[in-house]
């Protein structure tokens, strides 16, 4: 069967290795036990619990750094692929990738790039993303919010670390860099 199935979250539910699977638009809990040198696996479609996967970009409020304009992230304008990505003043691969992004010449791609700060970034501790922006003519918003809850409702695990939206803001991938640019 040539069925896609995805790793959603790892669990631990009653002493058993568990992880919770998308699969034929369901939500399935597999639960992985050994016994006598066997494993076993046992699929249930019953949880005791609400599972909800984004599919959209929600209304996280934002402030560009720049401008010093508010925003609602769902509220910007859109372009057809849209990365954001999240960041911190104090990133090395968050700097070398978007420098090498530009320096690749990929600021020319139909790829609008959002980078995302914790909130109390400011201006000036980003002036190296700001500078090497700049120098490559190229227009990436930086914007600062709750970094932490938008990785939380994205599952994004490291920095940089981000989703693609297309431009009605729907999910189209998530656990984007500009390194793996390729997004579709």
């Amino acid at each position: 069967d040539d069925s896609i199935m995805t790793v959603l979250n790892p669990l631990s539910v009653k002493g058993k290795n568990s992880i919770l699977v998308k699969f034929d638009d369901q939500v399935l809990r597999v639960t992985v036990e050994l016994k006598e040198s066997k494993v076993a696996a046992e699929f249930s479609s019953s949880t005791l619990y609400d599972v909800v996967f984004p599919t959209s970009l929600d209304p996280f409020q934002m402030i560009d750094l720049v401008s010093d304009e508010r925003y609602q992230l769902d509220a910007l304008a859109l372009d057809d692929i849209n990365a954001v990505i999240t960041s911190s003043t104090n990133c090395r691969p968050c700097v070398k990738q978007l420098t090498n992004y530009l320096s690749n010449g990929s600021s020319e791609d139909d790829l609008n790039v959002i980078y995302i700060f914790p909130e109390n970034t400011t201006l000036a501790s980003i002036d190296k993303y700001v500078q090497i922006v700049k120098s490559n003519e190229s227009n990436i918003k930086f914007l600062k919010g709750d970094i932490n809850a938008f990785r939380k409702r994205y599952g994004l695990l490291g920095l940089p670390d981000g989703i693609l939206v297309d431009k009605n803001g729907g999910l189209v991938k998530n656990h984007f860099t500009l390194n793996n640019k390729k997004p579709i």
